[in-house]
C-alpha cells in the first residue's frame, strides 16, 4: 500500500513511536490511527522495530530509525564520520518534511520523545499521550525537561492518576490535559472465546483449585514478587491443593527466569504456572476465577480491562495508579501493598461466589460501556484535531 501523497481533507499526523511492540502505548496509538485511516494521513517514526510493523505499514508511511543513530553512547565523543552521518540523516528528514508538513505531531508516549533528538521534526503542534507514571516520567524529564514540559501543546493522560502526576510533580497546566482512558479489544475477546467454545459469560463454576490470574510483561513494575507472596499466603491459609496461580506474559528472558526462581525460593513453584506471552491470551484468562493486579505503578493496564471485559472480578491496590479507577465499584481495591490484604480479598470472592459473580457481571458491563475502541478512539481524534487547531 502506497502512502506517498496525502489525501485532501485528511488530518496529517506525524506519529512518534518508541517501539512497535504489542504493549499498551504503541498498541493504543497504532490501533486508533488504523481505525481512523479514512480521516487521517499518517507518517510514523519508530525508534525500534517490532511485531506491529505490518499493522502500521497498512495505513501509514513508516520509518524505523537505523542503528547506530539512536543507540550511540551519549558519553562517548562521536567520530568525524559519525557526526557526518548524523548530519546527513537529519538533512534527509528535513527534505522529507518539506513536502510532507503535518498538521499535528502525535507522540505516543513519554518514551517516544527522544525521536525528536534524532530526527529534524518539523514545526507543528505536539500532542503527547502519557501512558507512564512517576518513575518513568521522572526518568525522561531528567534527560530532557523541555520535551516533556514545554514542547507539547496538549496532553492526553490515560488516567486521573497520571494527570495528577503531570500537574503536581511536573507543573503541567490542568487545562492542557485531557483524561482519556485506554481501551481493550472486546471484538477479539469474543471471537477468541467463541472459536474455542469457551464463552466466559456462560462458564459454569469449575471443580478443582481456585485459579488466581495475572498477566503482563514480567518486570519490577508489575509487582510479580507481591503476586507470588500472595500465593504463599493463600497456600498456607487454604491449603496448596485448593489454590492455583497462573501468569500470562513470559518472554523466555532473564525476567522470566527471575520470576521462576523467586517462585521456587518462596516454595510455591508447584502451584504457580508462568505461561508465554501470546496474541490470544483469552483462553487462558477464561480459566481464571479472579484477576490479581499487583503492579507497583501502572497507568491504565489493558490486562485489567481484558479481565473485566471477560467478566472476571479484579483485586487491585489503591495507590498503584489506574487500576482502582478502572474497576471502580466492580472489583475489590485494597489499601496497601500487602499480601495478606490481597489474599483476604481473594478469599472473600472465593467464599462468596454469588458476590463474585455480581462483581464480574458489573465489571463486564463497565468495561464494554466505557473502555472499548468505539468509546475511546473518537475522543483521541477529537484531541488530535483540537491540538491541530481544527476543532
Amino acid at each position: 500500500m502506497s502512502h506517498d501523497k496525502s489525501e485532501a481533507g485528511k488530518l496529517k499526523v506525524l506519529l512518534l513511536l518508541h517501539e512497535l511492540s504489542r504493549t499498551g502505548a504503541p498498541k493504543i496509538a497504532i490501533e486508533s490511527l488504523q481505525l481512523l485511516q479514512d480521516q487521517v494521513d499518517v507518517m510514523a517514526i519508530s525508534l525500534q522495530r517490532g511485531e506491529m510493523e505490518g499493522a502500521v505499514t497498512s495505513f501509514a508511511q513508516l520509518h524505523v530509525l537505523p542503528e547506530p543513530s539512536h543507540h550511540q553512547d551519549n558519553n562517548r565523543k562521536k567520530t568525524l564520520l559519525e557526526r557526518y552521518a548524523a548530519r546527513r540523516e537529519r538533512d534527509t528528514w528535513r527534505t522529507r518534511f518539506e513536502t510532507w508538513q503535518p498538521d499535528v505531531i502525535y507522540a505516543n508516549s513519554v518514551a517516544s520523545l527522544p525521536v525528536a533528538h534524532y530526527v529534524a521534526v518539523p514545526q507543528a503542534p505536539v500532542l503527547l499521550h502519557v501512558h507512564e507514571l512517576d518513575m518513568f516520567i521522572a526518568w525522561y524529564d531528567r534527560m530532557d525537561p523541555y520535551r516533556l514540559r514545554r514542547w507539547p501543546a496538549r496532553y492526553i493522560a490515560v488516567a486521573d492518576a497520571v494527570k495528577q502526576v503531570l500537574v503536581g510533580s511536573f507543573g503541567i497546566a490542568p487545562d492542557k490535559i485531557a483524561s482519556i482512558p485506554e481501551f481493550f479489544d472486546d471484538v477479539a475477546i469474543d471471537a477468541s472465546l467463541q472459536k474455542s467454545a469457551a464463552l466466559a459469560a456462560a462458564q459454569p463454576a469449575h471443580a478443582g483449585p481456585y485459579v488466581v490470574g495475572g498477566a503482563g510483561r514480567i518486570g519490577w513494575r508489575k509487582g510479580f514478587e507481591l503476586w507470588l507472596q500472595t500465593a504463599v499466603y493463600l497456600a498456607d491459609k487454604l491449603g496448596r491443593e485448593n489454590i492455583r496461580f497462573e501468569w500470562v506474559g513470559a518472554e523466555d528472558d532473564l525476567r522470566e527466569f527471575e520470576m521462576r526462581l523467586t517462585a521456587r525460593k518462596l516454595g510455591v513453584d508447584d502451584i504457580v504456572s508462568i505461561l508465554p506471552m501470546t496474541r490470544d491470551p483469552f483462553p487462558s484468562y477464561s480459566r481464571f476465577d479472579t484477576f490479581l493486579m499487583t503492579s507497583w505503578e501502572d497507568p491504565f493496564p489493558i490486562v485489567v480491562l481484558e479481565a473485566m471485559g471477560m467478566g472476571k472480578p479484579v483485586v487491585c491496590i489503591r495507590n498503584s495508579g489506574g487500576p482502582a479507577e478502572q474497576v471502580a465499584e466492580t472489583g475489590i481495591v485494597v489499601e496497601r501493598f500487602d499480601a495478606k490484604l490481597l489474599g483476604d480479598a481473594i478469599c472473600t470472592l472465593r467464599d462468596n461466589p454469588t458476590y463474585a459473580a455480581q462483581l464480574g457481571d458489573a465489571a463486564r458491563v463497565r468495561a464494554r460501556t466505557h473502555f472499548t475502541k468505539s468509546a475511546v478512539v473518537p475522543r483521541i481524534l477529537e484531541e488530535l484535531r483540537a491540538t491541530a487547531g481544527m476543532k
